[in-house]
């Protein structure tokens, strides 16, 4: 890769993401943070469409098979 153009900027985690999974079909993906905060994205879209926290830090996650 010679260039790299930036697309979009998302602005929804304040701490460092530490998680990152893409769904299976490739049109989400679902980023943690190590303030326990979580978010799912639409790749065609660029937007947040789900946003969760929880007591502690994510630093894994992942879409079951099936798409859950």
């Amino acid at each position: 890769m010679k260039t790299i153009k930036q697309i979009s900027n998302q602005k929804g985690h304040s701490k460092e993401i530490h998680s990152l999974s893409i769904h299976p079909d490739g049109s989400l993906i679902l980023t943690g943070d190590l303030g326990g905060d979580g978010m799912i994205w639409d790749l065609r879209t660029g937007k947040g469409v789900y946003d969760f926290s929880v007591s502690s830090s994510i630093v894994c996650s992942c879409f079951h098979p099936n798409g859950s």
